[in-house]
């Protein structure tokens, strides 16, 4: 991907994602089957774009609830639908974000 060009959403929340939960690029495709430093490298320069399993995990990995919504919907999981018993509101440590 040329410099100037922009990355895609996707590929700049997966590295904002990554970095909030202070892993390395390694560390962090461990935690989806043992994919590899170099994969994780191509979904953050929007190379090549993680399947709907892996934006799942990520929406579960999210420390913020918005996060984790953005992540379920990429995945296209209907975040409408969840109700408030699967998906309580945020707590004040997590703040409504």
């Amino acid at each position: 991907m040329h410099k100037n060009m922009q990355r895609p959403e996707w590929a700049q929340r997966v590295r904002t994602l990554r970095l909030s939960l202070g892993m390395s690029q390694g560390a962090f495709g461990e935690c989806f089957g043992g994919i590899s430093g170099v994969a994780v490298s191509n979904w953050e320069r929007g190379k090549n774009e993680p399947k709907v399993a892996n934006y799942i995990r990520m929406g579960n990995m999210a420390l913020r609830r918005r996060e984790r919504l953005w992540f379920w919907a990429k995945a296209g999981i209907d975040i409408a639908l969840l109700s408030k018993a699967q998906y309580p509101k945020p707590t004040d440590e997590e703040g409504a974000d």
